[in-house]
Parts: C-alpha cells; sequence; structure tokens
C-alpha cells in the first residue's frame, strides 16, 4: 500500500503547531481528553477543568471550541475561516 499524505504543515511557523492548533489550544485538548471532559457523561465540568489548568471557565470553552472548529476544518479539508459566523 502507498503512503497517504493527510496533512501539511509548516514548521517555521511557530505559534501554531500540529494541524494549526495554538499550544494553549492542545493542551486544553489533551487535558479535556484525559479527565474524560468528551465522555458520555462527562467525568469532569468544564468549571473544574479550568481550574485544573488555571484558567477561567470562558477562556477554556473559547479554547476548545476554537480547537475543535480548527481540526473539523483540517479533517474536512475546509477554510474554517471562510465559513459563515
Amino acid at each position: 500500500m502507498a503512503p497517504t499524505v493527510r496533512s501539511v504543515v509548516d514548521s517555521a511557523d511557530e505559534s501554531t503547531g500540529r494541524r494549526g492548533l495554538t499550544t494553549p489550544q492542545r493542551e486544553a485538548l489533551a487535558c479535556a481528553v484525559r479527565h474524560g471532559y468528551f465522555e458520555i457523561p462527562r467525568r469532569i465540568s468544564l468549571e473544574e477543568l479550568a481550574a485544573e489548568l488555571g484558567v477561567t471557565h470562558q477562556a477554556l470553552s473559547e479554547r476548545l471550541r476554537r480547537a475543535s472548529d480548527t481540526l473539523a476544518a483540517a479533517e474536512l479539508g475546509v477554510d474554517a475561516d471562510s465559513s459563515a459566523r
């Protein structure tokens, strides 16, 4: 089976990493997964997760939404910035 290129990332851009996530977004997602935030039912609340990360629940909610938008756009091959808001 021949290899398939799934994504290309510009390594010169230090503000974002894999799939265009910022470091805080990647850390928030990783922490959310580790603590069961995306499980049904959730094992941790947004407020508890925010306290774990040392940010407000509003800041965490925004990070998770932006990260989800970035990942979904990358997976679907659409430009997240051009979507109607």
